[in-house]
């Protein structure tokens, strides 16, 4: 059972979640702040909520909600639908990879529009095919090593490495599409600009 309630004091809204058996004795509670509230305005994440067992719906904190209100917006952006595990998705992604990290993984991929579009890979088949869980997968994926992807002067992504980029591959970006190469290094989005001389 839901209740809403409005704090006339402090002018928020919050949701209390209460769980009652089947005598109608409440056994069990939940609060939270107006962020949840806001997330559950989607019947879509309504539906999702009220099927988690009451011990899971005990483990959001506000952060949480926000993190997967940004995943669920981008996702529907890029034109996907909600899966029906969303909410469990997320809490598994929070725990494998932490908040931090997934926060700025966001930004990056929403500063330069890799949610939307085909991914900037060599291979256009795969970049096709590359929706926007693989995408987010991929960044987790490199959380302890980094990404190489080919830079325009103005900072904007034009390819993403797989492997390593060859000293063929930077010269062609170069000469070509007068890009550089640059390393993200993960977890911490350090960037710096790759030489040639560098590469193999």
């Amino acid at each position: 059972m839901y209740t809403i309630l409005k704090s006339n004091k402090y002018r928020k809204v919050f949701i209390r979640v209460e769980e009652f058996d089947e005598n109608g004795n409440l056994v069990n509670e939940v609060e939270y702040p107006g962020d949840f509230f806001e997330i559950l305005a989607g019947s879509s994440f309504e539906n999702m909520f009220r099927d988690l067992p009451f011990h899971i719906r005990g483990q959001f904190a506000a952060k949480d909600l926000k993190l997967m209100k940004k995943i669920s917006a981008m996702k529907l952006e890029s034109g996907l639908n909600l899966e029906l595990n969303f909410i469990k998705n997320c809490l598994t992604l929070i725990d494998l990879y932490g908040l931090e990290f997934l926060e700025k993984t966001l930004d990056f991929m929403k500063k330069h529009k890799l949610h939307l579009y085909s991914f900037p890979f060599n291979d256009q088949k795969k970049a096709h095919q590359f929706n926007f869980n693989d995408r987010l997968n991929f960044f987790c994926e490199r959380k302890n090593n980094g990404i190489y992807f080919s830079a325009y002067t103005n900072g904007g992504v034009r390819i993403i490495y797989e492997e390593t980029p060859t000293k063929k591959q930077a010269k062609y970006q170069r000469l070509k599409n007068d890009c550089h190469i640059e390393f993200m290094k993960l977890p911490e989005f350090k960037l710096w600009k790759v030489s040639e001389g560098e590469l193999n």
